[in-house]
């Protein structure tokens, strides 16, 4: 080998080295976010699940946040990422409540792309007929 070609076998190592660690570390994003995505799923049939068991459970906010929150206990939660629960009762023109759960969350990226990909915010809503 000549010694032009080490040093070109170097930079070409540490430019692809870059790509596919860049690469690597999207990835791990991206399969938090699909398994956050799923967990705030799961936890919205939940929280609606308990709130559409009687009248009285569609209007307990608390009743239904630890029903969600029975659910996303797996999610690593640090201070920047934020986990919201709302729940809406409404009557349907037949005069049956449905109630709506609304979980958003808003995970932190461990490789944010400024200007790109700097935040994502995940929401799942579920609405259900209230059992009268």
């Amino acid at each position: 080998m000549i010694k032009n070609e080490k040093g070109q076998a170097i930079v070409e190592l540490a430019l692809i080295s870059t790509v596919l660690m860049s690469m690597l570390l999207a990835s791990i994003d991206f399969g938090r976010l699909l398994s956050s995505y799923v967990i705030i799923t799961n936890a919205a049939n939940r929280g609606a699940t308990y709130a559409s068991s009687s009248i009285n459970a569609a209007y307990d906010s608390n009743g239904i946040a630890t029903a969600v929150n029975s659910e996303t206990s797996s999610l690593i939660l640090d201070p920047n990422e934020q986990l919201s629960i709302s729940s809406n009762v409404s009557e349907d023109a037949y005069g049956h409540h449905q109630v709506q759960v609304t979980v958003t969350f808003s995970p932190a990226l461990f490789f944010p792309i400024p200007g790109v990909l700097d935040h994502v915010t995940l929401h799942r809503s579920v609405t259900r007929m209230v059992q009268e």
